[in-house]
């Protein structure tokens, strides 16, 4: 029993001091906790890492991609430029031919000049000839008697009464390229390309000297065509 005058002890003081104990550790721990909570926040249910790493190495890759581009299409491209400058270059040597071809004079030749020679097969021709072989020239002469309509090809002779198949060095074979021939008795010229060499035929020579012409268009001789072996 307690002395006389002292306070008696309240029974609750101890359940109120434990209550007070437990509280204040409560506290603590909930303390800890939103410590904890700041320190590592909380991940998102809908935040995946490895999907975050896998997005950044798709990105990194596009943007490589862009960087380099693709290296087929640039060969792509390569070949179109290398296609485009080989066709212009096609274009531009066509057109100097053209107007080559054009700005070229054609040779004054006799046909006397090409007819006049003995010939033998595999005779070598005379240089006075072969170097006409190439050559852009004008020749006269009369259209082979029996020379049919529209013919594509057709002998021209030194003199008109001569018909039929003459030997291979008495006339010049006139091969047109567009449209077909049509008679004339009279004397005629001719511009072409002409061909120097023998031309055989199941073994045969049949011809050797061919002039090919873009139409037959015939003209008036001039006087230089009628001067034996003319001089360039």
């Amino acid at each position: 029993m307690a002395p006389w005058g002292a306070a008696a002890a309240s029974p609750f003081a101890g359940l109120k001091a434990g209550s007070n104990a437990g509280k204040d550790e409560a506290g603590d721990e909930q303390d800890d906790e939103q410590d904890d909570e700041r320190e590592d926040p909380p991940v998102e249910k809908d935040q995946d890492p490895d999907k975050d790493e896998e997005s950044s190495e798709e990105g990194s890759e596009e943007d490589e991609v862009e960087e380099s581009g693709d290296p087929d299409d640039d060969a792509d491209k390569d070949e179109d430029a290398d296609d485009e400058e080989d066709a212009e270059e096609e274009d531009d040597a066509d057109e100097e031919e053209d107007d080559s071809s054009d700005s070229e004079e054609a040779l004054p030749l006799t046909i006397e000049t090409l007819t006049s020679i003995d010939w033998r097969k595999g005779d070598e021709l005379p240089e006075e000839i072969t170097k006409y072989d190439g050559k852009l020239v004008k020749i006269s002469g009369y259209m082979a008697t029996g020379t049919e309509l529209d013919a594509t090809e057709f002998e021209l002779v030194p003199q008109n009464c001569e018909c039929g198949k003459s030997k291979v060095n008495h006339f010049v074979k006139v091969i047109i390229e567009d449209g077909g021939a049509e008679f004339d008795p009279a004397r005629v010229q001719f511009t072409g390309r002409l061909e120097i060499g023998e031309e055989e035929e199941d073994g045969f020579v049949t011809s050797l000297y061919r002039l090919t012409i873009e139409s037959f268009d015939p003209e008036e001789p001039d006087a230089d065509t009628a001067v034996r072996g003319p001089v360039f």
